[in-house]
């Protein structure tokens, strides 16, 4: 944290050293106010709520992620009628195609993941790349916009 702290401290010198120096601007009195109006605390607690509540859901889309996956096919099936035969070969073809789409939704995510772990990591040596790789194999999981947040 001090190796952050110390950074944050480097770019908001500099920050202020070339407002002061290329538009006139007293950059030391834009951060007081910064300080005294945004509340650091205040944002903090609601983005570790925010983040909790993420991973609360990510857990129940994983279980019932496991639950599609694993379960027996033509189980529920059984419950209709022989005259209904139309209707359970309906169901078995739904169920079929449900977890094809999130097997090959996993894969793909699993692959991408592995990707930017790669590429971060070792490539680039990012720190926490293997963080940056499990954010992206979640994110993608989320429809339209979670590959776009992923990257």
């Amino acid at each position: 944290i001090d190796n952050y702290e110390e950074r944050a401290v480097e770019i908001a010198t500099n920050l202020i050293n070339f407002l002061k120096s290329r538009l006139g601007v007293d950059g030391s009195y834009m951060l007081k106010q910064i300080r005294t109006e945004f509340q650091v605390v205040t944002v903090t607690k609601y983005l570790v709520v925010v983040l909790f509540d993420a991973i609360g859901y990510t857990f129940i889309v994983f279980l019932f992620v496991l639950y599609m996956l694993f379960e027996e096919p033509g189980k529920h099936s059984k419950r209709i009628s022989r005259s209904h035969s139309r209707a359970r070969r309906l169901r078995l073809q739904i169920d079929s195609q449900i977890q094809r789409y999130i097997v090959i939704k996993t894969v793909i995510s699993a692959f991408v993941g592995i990707v930017v772990y790669v590429i971060l990591g070792p490539c680039l040596d990012v720190k926490m790349a293997h963080l940056f790789g499990v954010i992206t194999f979640l994110a993608n999981y989320i429809p339209n916009i979670g590959a776009v947040v992923a990257t």
